[in-house]
């Protein structure tokens, strides 16, 4: 994929403002140093225990906003794709499950009763046959909480959970903007009436599994 971009992780990340200047170089040691070994955990990203304890500050500070973390990349990824002027967004859900015995705080209670939150996220890949990843073009953190516990959470919640399909193509599409023309791609759970009635009427291309 043709470029200007250094097609780093941590680069997308330079732009994140956290309201301190301290706040933001770690983040993008931080993302720098996860990129070295994804696969790996994180005593074993960070092997000193300067390094690590660093990490669980940086992600355990409340300054530090998920939304705000991830738009540097999503800034990123969109000027990416404007710069091909056609891509493909992938829809899906996955579910993220932590051990322990204590339900940790802002998450749910999975049905393997783990801590767990749900992440809806949208994936821009390239057009051109290839499927090239481009970056993420944006996520909702979906719980399933009541009352306090709810309202205290990062995540949202949902009366009826499809509607985040609908929220998300409207938050992709409004910052792609008209410059990127974009392909929505998703399975079975996206054949609602009333995602397809809003996507038709916006006039948005989709290809939906039924």
């Amino acid at each position: 994929m043709n470029t200007a971009e250094p097609r780093t992780a941590s680069s997308d990340f330079t732009a994140v403002g956290l309201g301190d200047r301290r706040l933001d170089r770690r983040l993008v040691s931080v993302v720098a140093a996860l990129e070295e070994q994804p696969e790996a955990s994180f005593p074993k990203v960070f092997d000193t225990s300067a390094e690590l304890e660093g990490f669980y500050r940086l992600v355990g500070n409340d300054r530090v906003d998920w939304s705000a973390v991830l738009d540097g990349h999503v800034q990123s990824t969109v000027r990416r794709a404007r710069a091909q002027g056609r891509a493909l967004a992938l829809h899906d859900s996955s579910l993220f499950q932590f051990g322990g015995a204590e339900l940790r705080e802002g998450c749910f209670r999975t049905a393997k009763n783990k801590s767990g939150d749900l992440g809806h996220t949208c994936l821009a890949v390239s057009a051109d046959g290839r499927r090239q990843p481009i970056g993420r073009l944006g996520m909702i953190p979906v719980v399933r909480l009541k009352g306090d516990a709810a309202s205290s959470s990062p995540g949202l919640t949902y009366g009826v959970e499809s509607e985040r399909w609908y929220n998300l193509v409207s938050e992709v599409e409004n910052r792609s903007g008209e410059d990127l023309e974009l392909v929505h791609v998703m399975d079975s759970e996206g054949d609602s009436y009333w995602l397809l009635e809003f996507m038709q009427s916006r006039g948005f291309e989709f290809i939906i599994r039924s």
